[in-house]
């Protein structure tokens, strides 16, 4: 078994796992899409994002994806890990506005609207027939703070 710690909690996995699942095994919460039997992790979506220090250096990275290893410390509450989960679910919640999981996830992570959705319009060219164009990411409106981005 492999000690390493979250959130000030020791730990231990097995070799070959993942932080999520050593997280998850230890009832600490992160949130996720891809944690299925059926689907192999591949960190795609970025909910899943923790903080992790290694030999005093930090960096964000999936934790679906990321191996579990000796003396690791990995932070899954840091205000920099729930602004960037906040913008992954607000981007996965414009392309997915319907599905129930998604908005209660969003909901969960304090996301009650998206700040940019998809759009169609009509398109026209000189001498051409009129298309629709799919816009992504059109700004909305929004009530949300912004989020702040920049070095580190």
């Amino acid at each position: 078994m492999i000690p390493f710690v979250i959130d000030g909690q020791p730990v231990e996995g097995k070799e070959g796992s993942n932080v999520l699942q050593v997280a998850l095994d230890a009832g600490i919460e992160i949130p996720n899409l891809c944690h299925n039997e059926s689907v192999k992790p591949y960190g795609a979506c970025r909910l899943c994002l923790v903080e992790i220090v290694s030999r005093g250096r930090s960096r964000m990275t999936a934790s679906c994806t990321y191996p579990v290893l000796p003396g690791i410390e990995v932070h899954t509450q840091t205000e920099k890990v729930l602004r960037a989960r906040r913008m992954m679910i607000e981007l996965i919640l414009a392309m997915c506005p319907g599905d129930k999981r998604i908005q209660e996830m969003a909901k969960g992570m304090g996301v009650q609207e998206v700040r940019s959705r998809r759009t169609t319009k009509t398109a026209s060219s000189a001498g051409s027939a009129q298309g629709s164009v799919t816009k992504w990411w059109e700004p909305m409106p929004s009530s949300l703070p912004p989020v702040a981005t920049g070095g580190r």
